[in-house]
């Protein structure tokens, strides 16, 4: 029962980021950011990596990041 317990708590679930087409500003697009989030986890703790990833080919000045899935936004 316990190691059930523990793949539960720390099981974890493949990520596949992408910027929106809007944001884009270098040729040839950036490849979504693949990453493996804790399965009960917090989206808003991912951005110190998302971040970094898309730095370089966001807007001057463009920080702010939010997230949707299929175009509906998704709660924070």
């Amino acid at each position: 029962m316990m190691e059930a317990q523990k793949y539960v708590w720390e099981g974890a679930i493949p990520l596949q980021i992408h910027l929106h087409e809007s944001e884009i500003t270098s040729l040839p697009p950036p490849s979504p950011a693949l990453i493996l989030a804790p399965r009960i986890g917090y989206l808003p703790l991912l951005l110190p990596l998302i971040k970094p990833y898309f730095s370089s080919t966001l807007p001057p000045g463009q920080d702010t990041i939010w997230f949707d899935y299929k175009g509906l936004p998704l709660k924070w």
